[in-house]
């Protein structure tokens, strides 16, 4: 009998494919996201596509679930077990402090650099600092909402320490 996660894997492999093949017509993709990731001399076309970045974040971390789930072997693992024994690297530091923050910030970091680059290049303040404050800004508010204590698991319910988040 096969695995149940063979049909999800199988998905998988099929939509990495569809991503590289055919290499020719993949290629300017590619070269665009490049361009996007480096702000190189950012156009219309390279703004639209980082908006369209900084909207697919829950889609990135979709991205970055499946990869851990393909890469831990997770796949492999009869559904029938208990809960615990699955998807332990779902509960890691590195995955829920690490991982997903970072997924979260580098679309609006790559859309802030975009900002100075346009900046850069065109010696007008507005729309381009104004827009890059925003999107530092908005950097600030993912980093808040990343640690904020109401998503974070404590381990100790009785601890009384300084809680930087919330004044009482």
């Amino acid at each position: 009998m096969m695995p149940s996660g063979i049909f999800p894997f199988l998905l998988v492999v099929y939509t990495v494919a569809q991503l590289v093949f055919p290499l020719r017509t993949r290629v300017p993709m590619w070269n665009s996201i490049w361009q996007v990731v480096t702000a190189h001399s950012p156009s219309f076309y390279h703004g639209y596509v980082g908006d369209i970045f900084t909207s697919m974040v829950k889609v990135f971390q979709d991205i970055a679930w499946t990869i851990c789930f393909v890469v831990s072997g997770d796949w492999l693992i009869d559904e029938d077990l208990k809960q615990s024994t699955r998807h332990v690297w779902a509960h890691s530091f590195w995955y829920k402090n690490v991982l997903i923050p970072v997924i979260c910030l580098l679309p609006l970091l790559f859309r802030f650099n975009q900002c100075l680059r346009k900046f850069l290049d065109t010696g007008k303040r507005f729309p381009h600092l104004a827009n890059a404050a925003k999107y530092a800004l908005s950097q600030t508010v993912t980093l808040f909402g990343a640690f904020h204590p109401l998503y974070m698991m404590h381990k100790d319910p009785n601890h009384h320490g300084v809680n930087l988040f919330q004044v009482r």
